[in-house]
Formats: C-alpha cells, sequence, structure tokens
C-alpha cells in the first residue's frame, strides 16, 4: 500500500493497481514530450477465466515462439518463471567447436578435430537444458500474456477448435509462426492436420518437426516436384451421381480465377456440358484437361458422346451444339481453350491435374488422420497455377 496526503489535501491509501491508474503521461497532442516513447499498442491483463489444460504429452515448445524481446535484445520468458505449471525443460545435445591452439598436446590426446574454413578445431558434444511450453493434449497454447509481472498462458480448448477462426495480420507480425505451433502440438498429440501454404517456407518449417512415430502419416504434396509428381484429379468420381457437383465446383473455381466478364454464361454452356460429356465414360477416366481435347478434336469428341446416357447432356450435342455454324464455334471454342494454356503448357501442373487417379483422398487424410503438407509455391509454379491447385484442394476438402 501506498500512502499520499497532497490528494485534494487529505490522506488516501492506493493498492498498485490504483497508484498506476492516478499518474497519466504527457498528451501527445496539447504537452508533448519529445522524450517519450509512445506505444503502438497497450497490454492488457489477461481474463480471469483463461482454460487451465492438465493432460500433458511429453512434448516441450520451444524457438522464436518462446521468446522475449526485451531492450533490443532476446531472452526467453520462460526463464523468467521456471516454475509456472505451463513451463517445462528438455535436454539437447550441443556441439562446441573450440581453436585447437586453446589446448596442449596432452589435452588433445583422444579429442575428436575436425577442420572448418581452413583452421582446426576440437569438437566436443555437451548437454543443455532448454527453456519450454508444455503441450498439452487437452487444448492446444495461442501464446503468453504478461501484465505487470503476471505471467498467463492462453490456451484454446478442444471443443472452442470446432469452429472456424481466422487469424490476421500484417506482414512480419507471426502469422506464421502462430500457425506453425498449433501445427506442430497437433502433429505431436497425434491428430491430423491439413496445411496448404502458397509461400512454402511454413510448409517446410513444419515437415522439421515431425516425430519419427508419425513418418508413415505424412503425405507431402509439393507442386514443385519435377521427378515424382503427385497426382491430383478433380474429375475423379465413384459414380455419376457426383458428376453435377464436381462440374459445379469446377465451373466456380474458373468463375473465381477469371471472373463473370471472362469467363461468361456462353463458356459456362461450353464448359458444363464438355465436363459431363467426360464424367459418362468410366472405361477412360478424364481430367480437367481433357475439356479442350473435347472441342478440338473430333474423332475424340465423337467417341466420347457414345458413351453418354444423360439425355439432356446427348440433346445439347444433337441439336444445340450441332446446329451451330462454324463462325460461332471457331469464336467460342479458342476462347475457351485460351482459359487452359497456362495449365497445359507448365509441365508440373499438367502432370499434377493431368493425371487420372489421385495419389491421396481427402477422405483417408481425415479418417486416419494423416499429416497433409501441401506446398504451393507460388515462386516456383507460378500465382495463377498455384491458385487453380488450392482451389481443387478446397473444394476436394468440403466434399
Amino acid at each position: 500500500m501506498f500512502g499520499l496526503t497532497s490528494f485534494f489535501f487529505s490522506k488516501h491509501y492506493f493498492g498498485v493497481n490504483e497508484l498506476a491508474s492516478l499518474f497519466h503521461f504527457p498528451d501527445n497532442a496539447y504537452n508533448r514530450s519529445p522524450a517519450i516513447s509512445w506505444m503502438q499498442y497497450k497490454v492488457l491483463p489477461a481474463p480471469e477465466n483463461l482454460p487451465v489444460l492438465k493432460d500433458f504429452g511429453g512434448y516441450i515448445i520451444d524457438g522464436k515462439f518462446a521468446e522475449n524481446y526485451k531492450n533490443g535484445s532476446v531472452s526467453s520468458i520462460l526463464e523468467e518463471y521456471p516454475n509456472h505449471r505451463a513451463v517445462g525443460t528438455k535436454t539437447e545435445k550441443q556441439e562446441k567447436l573450440t581453436p585447437v591452439t586453446e589446448y596442449t598436446s596432452e589435452q588433445l590426446t583422444g579429442k575428436e578435430i575436425v577442420e572448418k574454413d581452413g583452421h582446426k578445431f576440437v569438437k566436443e558434444i555437451g548437454e543443455k537444458q532448454i527453456h519450454g511450453y508444455k503441450v498439452f493434449k487437452d487444448g492446444v497454447l495461442l501464446g503468453a500474456n504478461i501484465y505487470r509481472n503476471n505471467y498467463s498462458p492462453v490456451y484454446m480448448k478442444r471443443e472452442d477448435r470446432t469452429r472456424h477462426h481466422y487469424c490476421i495480420g500484417k506482414s512480419g507480425t507471426g502469422k506464421s509462426v502462430f500457425l506453425q505451433t498449433m501445427a506442430r502440438q497437433d502433429i505431436w498429440n497425434g491428430d491430423g492436420i491439413c496445411l496448404i501454404d502458397p509461400h512454402g517456407d511454413l510448409a517446410e518449417d513444419v515437415l522439421a518437426y515431425i516425430p519419427k512415430e508419425r513418418a508413415k502419416d505424412v503425405i507431402y504434396f509439393d507442386a514443385g516436384n519435377e521427378e515424382r509428381p503427385m497426382g491430383l484429379n478433380l474429375y475423379e468420381i465413384s459414380n455419376l451421381d457426383e458428376a453435377d457437383r464436381v462440374v459445379n465446383d469446377a465451373t466456380e473455381i474458373f468463375l473465381k480465377m477469371f471472373g463473370p466478364e471472362i469467363f461468361g454464361p456462353r463458356l459456362q454452356e461450353y464448359f458444363k456440358y464438355g465436363s459431363l460429356t467426360l464424367l459418362e465414360d468410366f472405361d477412360d477416366r478424364p481430367t480437367l484437361l481433357d475439356v479442350v481435347r473435347l472441342f478440338t478434336d473430333e474423332s475424340y469428341r465423337e467417341y466420347k458422346c457414345k458413351k453418354v446416357t444423360n439425355a439432356t447432356v446427348r440433346n445439347w450435342r444433337d441439336k444445340t451444339f450441332a446446329s451451330m455454324g462454324d463462325r460461332e464455334k471457331q469464336e467460342i471454342i479458342p476462347y475457351l481453350s485460351a482459359k487452359f494454356v497456362s495449365f497445359n503448357t507448365n509441365r508440373l501442373i499438367r502432370n499434377i491435374i493431368g493425371q487420372t487417379k489421385s495419389a491421396f483422398t481427402f477422405e483417408d487424410v481425415m479418417n486416419n488422420r494423416k499429416i497433409l503438407i501441401i506446398n504451393l509455391s507460388k515462386g516456383r509454379i507460378g500465382e495463377l497455377n498455384a491458385q487453380l491447385l488450392g482451389m481443387i484442394i478446397v473444394s476436394k476438402i468440403y466434399t
């Protein structure tokens, strides 16, 4: 408690919180002080009803997520609260290189000597105690709140994660580190995840934290892998009842990519009926790339049309398409095929969406808690191609 006698000419007693709220720094508009560095944000106390987790899974999180920037230097938050219930320690091996000049000939006996940058060093392996956050199975750690020396880890329970969440922030504010930390906790707890990375760095970072016992659960979809491309067929269906849904999904993808002004009603008509024609043939499974071939290769079109059993699709081909003049076809068909040029000419994408069978199913990923990591690096495959693959993947997840 603190006593003040000059406040309204009477004696008052204040606690720490009351005293802190009594005095204010100069206002930056009326009595500006150049010696004061104004904060960009304000730290608030954590809510009193934060969840407390108890089912410790045996793993410890360290690294950037457990660092705190103080006075221009990086220090571990957790070293200041080693006895907190949410803080644990782990032992890691640490390599130490010492110049041989610091040892006598007798001391060098039995030592391992390595060469680096033209100099010789003595290599020694020691141990280091590292503080970190405990990983609990009944929830996920989001971060920590430190307010007036009160340390409060912030968790999200499992039942709360069944709702949708949206993580936003400026570049460099820690979104990727935040998502990486959540992914690590899920992987360590034996849960399944699907990580879609349009840049590639986050996907590679998460791979480094997968334990050996979960190696068989990993599916790494790297769109930039030329040697072993993994198939992803949007038009892969098990029965004709799925055809309408798949075609509608494909139409929505192209609408989002090109807009209704470019991919208008007339192109949509050609695209939909062409796709439905292809999906009727279960003996020769189609891919998205076959849509253009259907309209540019007459013999291929005749072969596919013989397999059509849908009366509406057959009627469009026999009456609407057959009655079109050559001039109209020459205007629409090249305009439609132009939308596929980016995918047909890119070998990486063609080898992925041109395979009739997908390398994995999302049903298997979800039911068996697989770890699906999708690397859609725009710098390697192009922004438009990354957008197409991303939309196909999201479409398959929701269906």
